[in-house]
């Protein structure tokens, strides 16, 4: 997919199957996710096609510890001086645990450890030039599942910026959960984190994957001229409100 300016100082670097998202903070660059191993090129590609290097990148934020958002970061260390980071409870799993990184989804085994730096926790900040990042755990879809919320300032103003660090409920399937050693205890942990993120404004909703908030036709309208297409503050109650709904016709309460 063609990198794309989403508002302000916001890019798309992603692919069509999995986002990333970087943030130029005047101060050095901030990257949210970085695909798989096998798609870390792409992401790298789309940094310079930007205008941009990847040794500027000064924090790497990861979503979760599955390998379709972290598995690029072995590379993308390679290429940098970052300050890599996630949730603290996944971070075995980009340590030495492939085997909790959903690889087997995809028919591969999760060899691209990487050293996390920086174990986040609920309410850590990150700060770099006009850029500050609130941390907040959500867990459910992993154990160390972070929701990420920042400021973008571009021609038409400020806006909030946020992104739910991971809706997927196929990991709370009593099968899965056995299977990975997890606790049960995540599905309220899911529902409870839904319910925190309603605390939060949001006027440019992100996701780990482009269908799961309209990347795509989205950036279709800002191809034609629309330079607020991004801008929607009433697109992030309405997706929490898919989440919970989603749960409960999943796990009925």
């Amino acid at each position: 997919m063609e990198p794309f300016c989403v508002y302000g100082n916001l890019y798309s670097v992603g692919n069509r199957g999995v986002c990333s998202w970087l943030i130029d903070t005047g101060d050095g660059l901030i990257l949210i996710d970085t695909t798989f191993p096998q798609t870390v090129y792409q992401t790298v590609d789309s940094i310079y096609r930007l205008g941009f290097a990847p040794a500027d990148i000064r924090y790497v934020l990861h979503t979760h510890g599955h390998c379709d958002h972290m598995g690029g970061s072995r590379s993308m260390r390679d290429l940098t001086q970052a300050t890599f980071c996630i949730g603290a409870e996944d971070v075995d799993v980009c340590e030495h645990r492939g085997e909790m990184s959903e690889a087997e989804l995809y028919d591969m085994d999760f060899t691209a450890y990487f050293t996390v730096d920086k174990a986040l926790s609920d309410g850590d900040t990150v700060t770099l030039g006009n850029t500050e990042v609130l941390c907040v755990h959500t867990p459910g879809h992993t154990p160390g599942t972070m929701s990420y919320f920042f400021d973008i300032t571009g021609d038409q103003g400020s806006f909030r910026v946020g992104m739910q660090g991971g809706p997927g409920i196929h990991t709370l399937v009593d099968e899965y959960l056995t299977a990975h050693d997890l606790p049960k205890s995540l599905r309220a942990s899911y529902i409870e984190s839904v319910a925190r993120l309603r605390q939060q404004h949001v006027d440019i909703h992100l996701t780990g994957h482009p269908g799961q908030s309209s990347i795509l036709p989205r950036k279709a309208t800002l191809d034609e001229g629309d330079s607020l297409a991004f801008i929607d503050s009433g697109r992030w109650p309405k997706y929490l409100d898919y989440l919970e709904s989603r749960f409960y016709e999943e796990y009925p309460a």
